[in-house]
C-alpha cells in the first residue's frame, strides 16, 4: 500500500506490518552511539589535563610570572584598604582605616574610652588622618532644620504627657461629693492662684490665696495637701473645700502654707519644677 508519502513499495529502513510501513526500532546500543557521536572539528580541551597538579596553590599565572589576581596590585596597593575595595574610592577616602589587629589592649581601651566620652577619637592609631572635615551651610542648614524640629515633638510630646498625667492622677482624698446624697455637695471655697517670683524658694512658684470662714481660728481647722499635681483644701467640720489642679507641675517637698487670721487668708506658695 502506498504511504502518505507518496512512493509505493517498502522503504529503506522501513518494515512492513499489515499493510503499513513502520520505522525499525534502534536498540541501545545504537542509540547510545548515537548520542556519544562526536562531530568531525577538533573542541579544544577547556580544561587542561593535570590542572590542579603541582601548582603549589597558585592557578593563575600572569604575564609578569607572577600569580593569582592582580587586580589590588600596585605601588598603593594595602591588604586593610583592599577589604574596602567594594566601596567606591571617595568614600574610602573619607574613612580611617584601622587594623584593630595591631593595636595593643591599652590602645583599643583608649579609643573606645575617647568615643565613649567626645563621640569622636582624636588621638592614637584610630584617630582620622588630616584635618576634621567641615560641614557645608546645605548639611549645617539641614541639621539645625531637623534639631528644631526634634525640639517642637519633644515639646509637645512633653505637654500630652503632663496633660495624661493630670488626666491620670489620683483623686483627692475627699470628694466634692458626699454619698452622692441630695443636698450633700460641698461648696468650693473663693480662691485665686497666680504665678510669682519667690527669691526665697529659689525663683518661679504658684501663690493661692484661699478665703477662709469666720469660724476658722488656726491652722488646725484647716486639711491642706499638696501634690505636684494639684492641691486639696478641707475646711474640718464644714462642706467649704478646694481642689484644684496646678497649671504646671510643682516641688510639692518644698511647698508652704500659712493662715492670716486678720485676713482670714490661707496662702500656699509652691515653687515649679
Amino acid at each position: 500500500a502506498a504511504g502518505p508519502w507518496g512512493g509505493g513499495g517498502k522503504k529503506a529502513g522501513m518494515a512492513e506490518m499489515d499493510g503499513i510501513f513502520t520505522g525499525e526500532l534502534m536498540d541501545d546500543g545504537e542509540i547510545r552511539e548515537v548520542s556519544t557521536r562526536k562531530s568531525d572539528g577538533k573542541k579544544k580541551e577547556v580544561v587542561k589535563k593535570g590542572f590542579l597538579q603541582n601548582t603549589e596553590g597558585r592557578l593563575y599565572e600572569n604575564d609578569d610570572g607572577s600569580h593569582g589576581s592582580n587586580e589590588q596590585s600596585g605601588p598603593k596597593y594595602d591588604p586593610v584598604e583592599a577589604q574596602l575595595a567594594h566601596l567606591p574610592e571617595g568614600l574610602r577616602k573619607k574613612c580611617a582605616v584601622v587594623d584593630t589587629t595591631k593595636m595593643s589592649k591599652e590602645e583599643s581601651r583608649d579609643a573606645m574610652e575617647q568615643y565613649a566620652n567626645t563621640g569622636r577619637v582624636t588621638s592614637g592609631p584610630a584617630a582620622p588622618g588630616g584635618p576634621a572635615r567641615q560641614p557645608s551651610e546645605k548639611e549645617t542648614k539641614d541639621f539645625e532644620d531637623m534639631l528644631k524640629k526634634a525640639q517642637i515633638k519633644s515639646a509637645e510630646e512633653h505637654a500630652a504627657k503632663q496633660k495624661s498625667a493630670y488626666n491620670d492622677a489620683d483623686e483627692p482624698s475627699f470628694a466634692l461629693k458626699l454619698g452622692g446624697k441630695k443636698g450633700s455637695k460641698l461648696t468650693e471655697l473663693e480662691h485665686e492662684c497666680s504665678e510669682v517670683t519667690h527669691p526665697k524658694l529659689g525663683g518661679e512658684a504658684y501663690s493661692l490665696s484661699v478665703s477662709m470662714p469666720e469660724e476658722v481660728e488656726d491652722m488646725s481647722m484647716v486639711d491642706v495637701e499638696v501634690s505636684a499635681l494639684k492641691v486639696e483644701v478641707e475646711v474640718t467640720g464644714t462642706k467649704l473645700a478646694l481642689n484644684l489642679a496646678w497649671p504646671k507641675e510643682v516641688d510639692a517637698d518644698a511647698a508652704k502654707a500659712k493662715f492670716s487670721k486678720k485676713k482670714r487668708t490661707l496662702t500656699i506658695l509652691a515653687p515649679l519644677k
